[in-house]
């Protein structure tokens, strides 16, 4: 039998890595999940997928460990090279208060990033790992939503904190995940990455009418 790209359902011809190889600093490691992928969903996220690991690589302030690696081996390098990119961080550079929930960090300098370019990956990852763990493409009645710090619900919280993180890459990837319900498309994932504990990803996989309706409901 045929494999189907996990993200579209088309024929697949290429794998897929998860989370993108280009993430992690050298030496690679050897434990990072591929999946079955057409060429051109395989290809067609590279430049958000930059985008994202150098926003990822910024954003770590301290820049110790593994994204100091990134910061060196790629990012600084990357992101001389790429005018637009410099051009959008700069114009969009604050120094700001800082918050970890109400903990008060200081003035810290602080950029808009571009959330699009961001989702579009995160969503894309979802999906894959959806996959690796559960040996099914997620249903195409079945969307990834991503939580806004302000959204996520306490219980969700709760849940995610008894949950065993898995680890790719030494940490360079952190990730939960669990389903929810006796529908299993219905599951919640959080994401790290370069163990930088102010930069969480929470999302859930669920049905789009579901979703649809509940926006409804709530506007």
């Amino acid at each position: 039998m045929e494999e189907r790209c996990v993200y579209c359902g088309e024929q697949a011809n290429t794998r897929d890595h998860v989370v993108p190889s280009s993430f992690f600093p050298k030496p690679k490691p050897d434990d990072l999940i591929t999946v079955p992928s057409c060429y051109d969903c395989n290809n067609s996220y590279s430049d958000d997928e930059e985008y994202l690991r150098n926003i990822l690589s910024i954003a770590d302030l301290e820049l110790d460990g593994k994204s100091k690696d990134i910061w060196i081996q790629k990012v600084k390098r990357g992101i001389r090279r790429n005018n637009k990119l410099l051009k959008e961080l700069s114009d969009s550079l604050k120094i700001r208060d800082a918050y970890y929930g109400d903990l008060y960090l200081g003035k810290r300098y602080t950029f808009k990033a571009n959330m699009e370019k961001i989702n579009r990956v995160i969503k894309k990852i979802i999906k894959g790992l959806f996959y690796h763990h559960y040996g099914r493409r997620l249903s195409k009645n079945y969307r990834v939503g991503i939580f806004e710090d302000e959204q996520v619900p306490e219980e969700l919280f709760g849940l995610l904190e008894q949950l065993k993180t898995k680890e790719i890459g030494e940490g360079v990837f952190r990730y939960k995940h669990k389903l929810v319900t006796e529908d299993k498309n219905n599951s919640v994932w959080s994401l790290n990455f370069y163990k930088n504990n102010f930069v969480q990803f929470i999302c859930y996989t669920g049905n789009k009418k579901y979703a649809k309706d509940s926006k409804n409901q709530n506007d």
